[in-house]
């Protein structure tokens, strides 16, 4: 999972073989060979007057080039975004960063992801899933327990789901408050129906990188996520502490 040999082999592949030219909806972007897509509820920013349909077959995947947009975007973002990327591959921003994508269920922005509807979320997963199959990624990161809900929910038609649970999950959440922590993991494995499909692990991020406003916390998360699906991945029970 995640492991220096996967990393190489999809960098590898981006350096050698022709842009593919992938294109998907408005809700997705970032590398064609994501190992992580990490998939958030729906874009910050006001919240529309009213709705439109979305955007579809408009946003080019990228190809042997780094995702960085996401590194200008909130005053979270622009503080957790990269530690956190970086915790997840154990690996520098210019080689992790050509290898995740982002992906938003409802398409229209809200500048609470808690208020994001259901009804919108499920309408735009396809568009997430397709972006999924065309990246076949090891690890899918919901944003918030909302998305990794209604994510498990679209995933049921197409893949075996199978929950995951950890003998010990306990995060830190600040240093001003050292007796706050994270203490549950939600996590399963999806594997795929079909014969010629593929599997990978969800793991929802403790923290919506949004609402993350210390660097060392975003690590914190990056390296827990990191050794949780490690030890997944390996049949091993999870027992993380990062304080």
């Amino acid at each position: 999972m995640l492991d220096e040999s996967a990393i190489n082999s999809r960098l590898h592949q981006m350096q050698v073989e022709a842009d593919p030219e992938l294109i998907w909806d408005e809700t997705c972007e970032g590398s064609a060979r994501a190992l992580v897509i990490f998939v958030g509820p729906s874009p910050g920013g006001d919240k529309p007057v009213e709705r439109r349909p979305m955007n579809k077959s408009c946003s080019r995947a990228l190809w042997n080039e780094s995702f960085d947009k996401p590194r200008w975007w909130s005053p979270g973002f622009r503080v957790s975004w990269k530690p956190l990327v970086e915790a997840i591959f154990a690996a520098p921003y210019d080689t992790a960063g050509r290898l995740i994508g982002r992906a938003n269920m409802d398409w229209l922005g809200d500048p609470k992801s808690e208020d994001v509807a259901t009804q919108h979320m499920v309408e735009g997963a396809p568009s997430v899933l397709k972006m999924i199959q065309d990246c076949s990624p090891e690890l899918v990161l919901p944003m918030d327990a909302h998305t990794f809900g209604v994510l498990k929910t679209a995933l049921n038609d197409g893949f075996i789901i199978t929950d995951c649970n950890a003998n010990n999950f306990t995060i830190r959440i600040s240093d001003a408050e050292k007796e706050r922590f994270h203490r549950h993991l939600y996590a399963f494995h999806a594997k795929s129906k079909s014969p010629t499909g593929r599997s990978f692990l969800v793991i929802k991020l403790p923290q919506h990188p949004a609402k993350m406003f210390q660097a060392d916390y975003a690590t914190r998360c990056g390296e827990a996520v990191r050794e949780a699906a490690r030890q997944i991945g390996a049949g091993q029970p999870v027992d993380v502490t990062k304080v």
